[in-house]
């Protein structure tokens, strides 16, 4: 998400292969990691005739992960929502209260908006 944010106009960073090593260890590992780049506009997309890993002159299909558009609010959010959630195994009870205009509240409104509130299925 640093990458995006830092550079929003670059393709490469709002792309991942669904074959890579970061993609199959840190996040479709992850309970909810898909659905995450879900909510923050990640769609899965199959890019035909990309090259092989291998090298071979056959070219083949590939999934890969694209955020076409970033919206700079929504990513935003979703890394503070995140570091809440990595921040402790449960969402604290002051932000499962109702919300309210403090950044707890902020907090908590990225949370529900993503999906990872206490009781959505944890990441």
């Amino acid at each position: 998400m640093k990458n995006i944010e830092a550079h929003p106009t670059e393709p490469k960073y709002r792309e991942l292969s669904t074959a890579s090593t970061t993609y199959t260890n840190k996040i479709s590992s992850a309970k909810g990691g898909v659905r995450f780049l879900r909510a923050l506009g990640f769609e899965l997309k199959t890019l035909q005739g990309s090259s092989s890993a291998a090298g071979s002159a056959e070219a083949e299909d590939a999934d890969v992960m694209v955020l076409s558009a970033p919206d700079a609010a929504l990513l935003a959010e979703g890394k503070a929502a995140l570091k809440v959630r990595l921040g402790s195994n449960v969402i604290a009870p002051s932000l499962a209260a109702t919300p309210s205009s403090s950044s707890e509240g902020h907090h908590y409104q990225a949370v529900k908006h993503l999906g990872l509130c206490a009781t959505a299925p944890e990441i």
